[in-house]
Formats: C-alpha cells, sequence, structure tokens
C-alpha cells in the first residue's frame, strides 16, 4: 500500500498511507521499530525516484511484464532496516528474497485492482453525464433541467425559448432539416452564453436557459441580443429560411421553482401570441383595486 501510494499521488500521499504504521511502530518502541522506519523512508524514495516511469496516475495504465525492473527497483531494498538491528545481516538475507517476490506480486495485483475500479468508475461518471444530455443538440436535457430548477436561486433568471413555426419546418421540410434546426440551437446556445449561465433542450423546439445574477432590466438585454442573434444565424439547411424564437422570461424571487417556470411559460405565451419573435419578461399582474364600500 505504502508503494502504490506514492507511485500514484507521490511522497506525500505514500508518507499518509504509512502514517498508521510508523504511528504503530513508534507506540510498540521495540528493537524492530527502526529498521521498520528505515525500511518505510527506503521504500517511498525509490517509489518516488521510480514513479515517472511507471506513470500509474494514466487511467488505462495497468503494470506488465515490461514493468518488472522497474517495480523491483521499488522494492530492492526494501528490508534494508534490517540491516540495523541485532542479527541483522542474516535476518536480511533470510526474508529479503521472500519478501522482495511478496511485494511485487502484490503490486501488480493491486495496481490492477485499483486501475479496474477507477476504469468502472470512469464508465460510470461518463455514462452518468450522457444520462443528462441531450442527443442531439448536445445540451443538457429534461432530466438535468429538473435539477438545476429545483436548486434555483434568487436573483437567477429563467428563459424559455420556442423556435417560431417549428412544425411548418417539418412538414415541409422533413424532420431532418427540423433536426438540423435544433442542432444549430444547441450549437449556438452552447456559445453564446456566458460560463456561469446554463442551457437546456426543454422538449421538442422549446430550449430553457438558466441566467445567474440578472437585474431585470439586463435579463431583458440579454433576452433581446439572443433573440436578435437567432435571427441572424445562417439557414440551417439550404432549403430553409432563418430562424427566429420566441422567449419567456421569469426572475427567480424565492418563491416555489416550480412558479418562476409557469411565469416563464406565461411570458412565453404572451410572447407567441404577441407576433412571435419577441421577448417578453413575467410581471406580476398589478394589485386589485380595492373594493368600493356601500
Amino acid at each position: 500500500p505504502i508503494a502504490l501510494g506514492t507511485l500514484w499521488g507521490g511522497p506525500l500521499a505514500g508518507l499518509v498511507v504509512a502514517l498508521p504504521l510508523i504511528g504503530l511502530r513508534v507506540y510498540e518502541m521495540n528493537s524492530g521499530t527502526l529498521s521498520a522506519l528505515i525500511s518505510i523512508g527506503v521504500l517511498i524514495l525509490l517509489a518516488t525516484l521510480t514513479r515517472p516511469g511507471l506513470n500509474l496516475r494514466h487511467r488505462n495504465r495497468y503494470l506488465n511484464l515490461r514493468d518488472l525492473p522497474r517495480v523491483t527497483q521499488v522494492f530492492s531494498l526494501n528490508a534494508i532496516g534490517t540491516v540495523f538491528a541485532v542479527n541483522g545481516v542474516a535476518t536480511f538475507s533470510q526474508i529479503y528474497l521472500p519478501l522482495l517476490i511478496m511485494n511485487v506480486a502484490g503490486l501488480y495485483v493491486a495496481s490492477a485492482v485499483v486501475q479496474h475500479r477507477l476504469g468502472i468508475l470512469s464508465t460510470f461518471r461518463t455514462a452518468l453525464a450522457q444520462s443528462r444530455l441531450d442527443a442531439l443538440t448536445g445540451l443538457a436535457n429534461r432530466r438535468q433541467f429538473d435539477e438545476d430548477l429545483a436548486e434555483l436561486q434568487p436573483g437567477e433568471t429563467l428563459l424559455m425559448l420556442d423556435i417560431d413555426h417549428f412544425k411548418a419546418i417539418n412538414d415541409f421540410h422533413g424532420h431532418a432539416a427540423g433536426d438540423a434546426v435544433l442542432r444549430e440551437m444547441g450549437r449556438f446556445l452552447g456559445s453564446a452564453l456566458r460560463g456561469s449561465d446554463s442551457a437546456y433542450r426543454f422538449g421538442g423546439e422549446e430550449f430553457a436557459v438558466i441566467l445567474r445574477g440578472d437585474s431585470p432590466p439586463s435579463v431583458t438585454q440579454i433576452s433581446e441580443r439572443l433573440r436578435r442573434q437567432v435571427a441572424a444565424l445562417p439557414p440551417a439547411a439550404p432549403s430553409l429560411r432563418p430562424i427566429t424564437v420566441s422567449i419567456g422570461a421569469a426572475v427567480h424571487t424565492g418563491h416555489p421553482p416550480q412558479d418562476t417556470l409557469r411565469h416563464a411559460d406565461q411570458a412565453l405565451y404572451r410572447a407567441k401570441n404577441g407576433g412571435r419573435n419577441r421577448s417578453v419578461l413575467w410581471e406580476p399582474p398589478p394589485p386589485a383595486p380595492p373594493a368600493e364600500t356601500a
């Protein structure tokens, strides 16, 4: 474990792994303490010197027979501390070879187990990331949106974007043309936003954007900028005209996030009913006038 820790993370990592053994040896403080501490120190030193050649940090790096000289070098002086004990030379000659063989074999087995487990974790992380991506547009999908919506913070803004007359694109130009338009929207949103913002394919021809920490005036400016930039995009296919989007925006003020989604949807509905190719910021309705008294 000490050798593996050092080869993987460097001498400090090896020392951390060795600390329990060092503490035990110091606590016992017997005739074997000095020899054990010397052997641990030499092991960490040799593993540190050998580390660049083995490069175990590489995700797909498994030890093979070509690594045997370097692995043997790591443990070549592992029992050197016993020389300083009583009858040390005799003890060293008796345990050196068995200890060397066991350590070399143990490192091969341990590194294989660790690399295998890391491979499984890497595959799991990749699968988890892909499960939250929309395959067509490359944006985060509805599952990721629902998770991020639940974490919406006051002052953040939700934009809902809908491609105008998208059904006509599918009906008159085919689904391949519609897919090209969706991919172009995904590419645009993935590159047009700030690093702190997030874009999602909400479903069908609808997209969502979460803006972090913008005031209502700047939200309107951002919505309008996105709308104009979409209208200026070149056609996604030669037979298509440029597309436009309608945008509904709502600033989250601390009420349930689903209310913010509903408000953004209402703003989007007003944008579409108002002639499309426009953005609308949701505003709370004015308070009802006080009832007249008799």
